[in-house]
């Protein structure tokens, strides 16, 4: 998992995030890796929010491949992360 952490890809976090979603259904009490899924997901939520502007509601500036992923990579991690201290994630 440290190599997980250094990912500079949001594709890569997202692929990662649905990975360890998958594995922390069956191994739910891992916090370990729910700390690294949460930190991915919240890189993934600050370049959205970074990227996007009017008209534009995207991760990055342009659509490349599987885009689908990141979308799907914060809901998973949102809808079965514990709560943060800022108030996202959560059941």
């Amino acid at each position: 998992m440290p190599a997980v952490a250094k990912f500079t890809s949001p594709r890569s976090w997202a692929f990662s995030i649905l990975g360890m979603q998958a594995y922390l259904d069956w191994f739910p009490g891992d916090r370990a890796i729910q700390r690294i899924r949460n930190a991915l997901a919240d890189r993934l939520l600050d370049i959205y929010e970074r990227s996007r502007g009017d008209g534009w509601n995207w991760f990055e500036k342009s659509l490349s491949y599987s885009n689908a992923r990141m979308p799907q990579a914060l809901i998973l991690a949102g809808w079965r992360g514990e709560k943060r201290a800022d108030g996202r994630g959560g059941d």
